[in-house]
């Protein structure tokens, strides 16, 4: 049944019912309107009678008058004559009382004409009776017999008259009697007949309503047993636990689900208090879950469970579940009972467990890896106090390539597990050991001195030494540099820590590897680091002294995209005292290694910003920033203010990031580009598709250009495997809207295939060398 269903049966009951009690209303009110018509009837016809009474009175009245004066002219005796006067005086008195009583009845028009007739008459036979009862009292028999002459000829012949007029008054009433006898008779048969249909009607409807609301009643009732039994099927076919009860926490139903978790039949525990059956415990919040369902049952009170809840079986057995608590509820939002559903999720955590696990340590070997090594050392540094020191040792497996590079990488993997589970052995609870690299591990051990973590480092070297791995027949032995820096307890920066055990292990390696080397947190005379900071002292001088100079090599519009606008790429040399040139592959990793990559990147930005101001043409020139200078904020702020002051067409300008740089710091460096490209400078992905996340990123940058990898460029023509992928990379580019260029083109055969794929622009030893700029 629909939800508009409802509301339409309502509605038809209302006016069902409505139109019911409309009949019964007209039913009532018509009885009254019959009864009212047959009283107004009765009434007129005891009218009538009172008239005819009146007149019957009257007409005794006015023959007791004739009849008394016409004996007073035959009396002789005086006296009796008195009487009889007094007599007819009485008669006339009544008479005109009658009469006028007669007249109050009301009357219509046809007995008014009558009275207003007889009226005439009856002044006239007064008249003449007074005159006939004056003569009588004469003691002349000669006005007796005149009296008696003007009584039986002129007073009864108009009490002829007048009777006359009283018996018609009186076939009126007659007649008005007889008339409203038919008419209560027919009233009363027409209110019967119309009281029949009425009932008939009201019947007949009142079966209509009681069989559609039987009708409806039973269709409803089948229609919740098919949503009751599709509940049912739908309970017992889904996945979740569910258990329903009733308001005041009885059990009414656990679907299959439920009962194999819980471990007892729904028939089993029907009627029984959900405390019994559910015992789940919130562990978070210390508290039953059976109880906060009761006191939702009871005063509408909850607050959902915390993520760790755990529920006791029958079995004993405990197991991890993530459950909702709801009330059901009546339309006017009465609490009804509740449900509860629920899910093992036993597997679940196991499986979350696992991949934190991987999170946080090494795929290979299960040891923690960089970041979480550097995040349990730092948690470390703040929390251990005391008079006791620690160490952080850094080992660089030696002879690790050879391994590699003869047997292949599943023996070196091998050989990375089986070590550091040797490592391990040697090692306290309280050590912290991870792998930080391909052959590269870190350890920090806490609450030792200097000559304790000399001696722990030298075992485990040695260890490494016995240990002759086996791989093929074939055996094999490493070794490894240690390098190991004390860490004082009020040391708290890991940066630091690190950079001085990283340089006591290249001094390990610089002073013929396998061996431990130890250096102090603040020893700042370590012959090999103060080798490596002299490239950061010759970096920043060649920054002071301007011994930096800047060379570009062409990019070429090809093919149909010739008559865009063409592209230099700025490259970086380093100038000695003698001024000759230092490759960049020199100094550049020690920049990167002590952060001045960003100020390199600082001064080649500049430079170009001057250049551009000379250069009249509309090339656009193209500078390459490091992974470094993505992840500096101050860099980036610095750079686009440059460009923001400087009096150039920032369109002239596009910005290279390889890959790996934007991965490492993605979030700065898609702000950074994003701002670049608000400017109006354009901006490029260098190095596309040599790293293993490229298509997952490229979505996500801001860019124009995109390089294709020159590995791929190169080998285009002899391998159709790259030419496939360089031809992928430039249509993703071009679904893009992007423009892209190849790298590394070397011969006009390359430069062919790229203008048949449709490529924009093209870089390399074929258009020219790197050139002074």
């Amino acid at each position: 049944m629909t939800n508009k269903e409802p509301t339409n049966l309502y509605y038809t009951l209302i006016l069902a019912f409505t139109f019911l009690i409309s009949l019964l209303s007209l039913y009532a009110y018509t009885s009254y309107i019959q009864k009212m018509e047959a009283f107004e009837i009765i009434e007129s016809s005891g009218r009538a009678s009172n008239k005819m009474e009146m007149i019957v009175r009257l007409i005794e009245t006015a023959r007791s008058r004739t009849r008394i004066t016409l004996n007073m002219t035959y009396e002789e005796d005086v006296f009796v004559k008195d009487e009889m006067g007094v007599e007819l005086n009485v008669l006339a008195s009544r008479f005109y009382k009658l009469r006028s009583e007669l007249i109050d009845l009301g009357l219509n028009t046809e007995e008014t004409n009558i009275i207003e007739k007889q009226s005439e008459v009856i002044s006239q036979a007064l008249k003449l009776q007074r005159k006939a009862a004056a003569m009588a009292v004469s003691e002349d028999p000669k006005i007796i017999k005149q009296a008696q002459k003007i009584l039986i000829q002129e007073v009864y012949s108009r009490q002829g008259v007048i009777i006359d007029y009283f018996m018609k008054l009186l076939d009126i009433q007659k007649k008005m009697i007889d008339s409203s006898k038919d008419a209560v008779a027919v009233s009363v048969k027409k209110s019967n007949q119309l009281e029949i249909l009425l009932f008939i009607i009201i019947f007949l409807l009142a079966v209509i309503v009681v069989a559609y609301v039987v009708k409806r009643t039973i269709q409803n009732q089948n229609e919740l047993y098919i949503e009751k039994e599709k509940a049912i099927i739908t309970l017992k076919s889904i996945g979740d636990a569910v258990i329903t009860t009733n308001r005041d926490g009885l059990v009414e139903y656990l679907n299959p689900v439920a009962e194999k978790i819980i471990g007892c039949m729904s028939h089993d525990v029907e009627g029984k208090s959900i405390v019994e059956i559910f015992k789940a415990y919130d562990e978070e919040n210390s508290r039953w879950l059976a109880k906060c369902i009761m006191n939702l049952l009871k005063d509408g009170s909850y607050s959902m469970p915390s993520n760790d809840v755990s529920l006791m079986v029958n079995d004993g057995e405990k197991v991890d579940i993530a459950l909702t608590i709801a009330p059901i509820q009546s339309i006017d939002n009465n609490i009804l009972g509740s449900i509860t559903t629920f899910q093992d999720i036993t597997k679940e955590k196991i499986m979350a467990k696992h991949i934190e696990h991987q999170a946080s340590h090494d795929v290979l070997t299960g040891l923690l890896n960089r970041r979480e090594f550097e995040h349990k050392v730092e948690q470390a540094l703040e929390l251990y106090s005391g008079d006791k020191d620690h160490a952080l040792c850094i080992m660089d497996l030696d002879r690790f390539k050879i391994i590699n590079d003869t047997l292949g990488h599943a023996a070196g993997d091998e050989l990375l597990k089986q070590l550091s589970s040797r490592i391990k052995m040697l090692l306290r609870q309280t050590d912290l050991f991870a792998r930080i690299g391909g052959d590269e591990f870190a350890l920090f051990l806490s609450y030792v001195d200097k000559s304790d973590a000399i001696q722990i480092a030298e075992k485990i070297l040695q260890s490494i030494r016995d240990y002759q791995f086996i791989w093929v027949n074939k055996s094999f032995r490493v070794g490894a540099s240690i390098g190991i820096v004390d860490a004082p307890s009020q040391v708290s920066n890991y940066e630091n820590l690190y950079h001085a055990a990283d340089t006591a292990c290249y001094m390990a390696k610089h002073n013929g590897r396998d061996r431990v080397h130890m250096v102090t947190y603040n020893d700042e005379n370590v012959t090999e680091e103060r080798e490596q900071t002299q490239w950061v002292n010759r970096i920043n001088d060649a920054l002071e002294n301007d011994r930096f100079t800047l060379y570009a090599q062409d990019i070429i519009p090809i093919g149909r995209s010739s008559d865009l606008s063409p592209h230099k790429e700025v490259l970086i040399r380093m100038l000695d005292d003698d001024d000759n040139i230092i490759p960049p592959m020199a100094f550049i990793p020690p920049a990167e290694r002590y952060n001045i990559m960003s100020k390199i990147d600082e001064w080649v930005v500049s430079k170009v910003l001057e250049k551009v101001k000379e250069d009249t043409t509309q090339t656009i020139y193209a500078i390459n920033l490091s992974g470094q200078s993505m992840g500096d904020r101050q860099f980036t702020q610095r750079i686009t203010d440059a460009i923001k002051i400087s009096k150039i067409n920032h369109a002239r300008l596009c910005f290279e990031i390889t890959e790996t740089a934007a991965i490492s710091s993605l979030e700065n460096a898609t702000e950074f580009l994003k701002n670049i490209q608000e400017l109006g400078c354009h901006t490029a992905l260098d190095d596309f598709g040599s790293g293993l996340s490229s298509f997952a990123y490229l979505k996500n940058l801001p860019i124009n250009y995109l390089k294709i990898d020159g590995i791929f460029i190169k080998q285009i023509v002899d391998d159709k495997i790259s030419r496939v992928m360089v031809e992928a990379i430039h249509k993703i580019g071009k679904t893009m809207n992007l423009k892209t260029i190849a790298e590394f083109v070397e011969n006009d055969e390359i430069e062919n295939l790229l203008i048949e794929m449709g490529i924009d622009y093209a870089q390399g030893y074929y258009y020219g060398e790197p050139a002074p700029l």
